[in-house]
């Protein structure tokens, strides 16, 4: 992230802020979604979740306090 060009941050930025806030106002739909359905996120899930969230912060930092 360092390495990328300060053109590639400022496309992203509308597209993080997006799905950043697609995913906030969707969340209470998608727990509800989810308990009915008894899903579990099991370990690879729930890195990958881990690794999305750390992207965002590692690039959008601010973002996470949202």
């Amino acid at each position: 992230m360092l390495a990328s060009e300060d053109a590639l941050f400022r496309r992203l930025i509308p597209w993080l802020l997006l799905f950043v806030t697609l995913l906030f106002a969707s969340g209470p739909a998608l727990n509800r979604w989810l308990a009915r359905r008894e899903v579990v996120a099991g370990a690879g899930a729930a890195t990958m979740s881990e690794g999305d969230v750390a992207l965002y912060g590692g690039y959008f930092g601010a973002g996470l306090g949202v």
